[in-house]
């Protein structure tokens, strides 16, 4: 391709020594002027490629960062309903420990009654790993 373009820059020199060792004025201008807007049509569609590539990429990480997203997300709800299902365990020993408490009848056993009040001690928090909208609520993202 090299060679190619080697003989095309020959191919228009050529073309212009002609026409200026002929005293062909006004048709070198023409050629120049030609030349010159077949190199800005040239430079106009690499631009036109680059953004067209730009646009493309900018697309394919949209996608991705999408698809993360919707992977941040999923793990969120997974969090939160094991949040949900620690919380509804605390409840249910709270109630049985509350019924427990006034009438002083006691239908569980030592440890029973030990797992009742270590489920009051839990504490659930929901951490928040979603590092990918982090990410892009950051600042110059």
């Amino acid at each position: 391709m090299l060679h190619d373009e080697k003989s095309m820059l020959k191919f228009f020199r050529k073309i212009r020594q002609n026409l200026l060792s002929e005293n062909k004025t006004g048709k070198y201008f023409k050629y120049a002027i030609g030349e010159i807007i077949l190199v800005v049509i040239g430079i106009l569609i690499a631009l036109q490629i680059n953004n067209w590539n730009e646009n493309r990429k900018q697309r394919i990480e949209e996608l991705e960062t999408l698809k993360n997203i919707r992977s941040d997300f999923s793990n969120a709800i997974i969090e939160f309903e094991e949040n949900n299902n620690f919380r509804e365990r605390i409840i249910s020993s709270t109630r049985a420990l509350y019924h427990i408490i006034p009438t002083k009848e006691n239908k569980y056993s030592k440890d029973q009654l030990d797992s009742l009040m270590s489920d009051l001690f839990i504490n659930p928090t929901y951490n928040g790993q979603s590092e990918t909208l982090n990410i892009y609520l950051t600042p110059g993202k």
